[in-house]
């Protein structure tokens, strides 16, 4: 390897090593800001507890109420028979 060329190398591969560092830098500009109390977002079911920010986007769960409180939601899926509902009674006979 000519001395041109390995001056070429280790130019370009400090030039990578300093575009990688400038790019982790600018990972930093969004902080994480947790809120002093979560706040919830709502619907009269249904909200979003804040529990903080990432930049400008909120950063939370999904809550639903039970009662008078929020509760976490968990995410899945119904059983398989969720829309089965039980079989009415056999209307009786009307006496004769």
């Amino acid at each position: 390897m000519s001395k041109r060329a390995l001056i070429l190398v280790v130019v370009l591969w400090c030039g990578s090593l300093l575009a990688v560092a400038e790019w982790a830098g600018a990972q930093l500009l969004r902080r994480w800001r947790p809120l002093a109390e979560p706040q919830v977002l709502t619907g009269a079911e249904f909200g979003f507890r804040v529990h903080g920010m990432y930049g400008d986007t909120p950063v939370g769960v999904i809550v639903v109420r039970a009662g008078d409180e929020w509760v976490e939601a968990e995410w899945g899926t119904a059983p398989p028979n969720w829309r089965m509902l039980p079989t009415p009674p056999e209307p009786q006979a009307p006496p004769q």
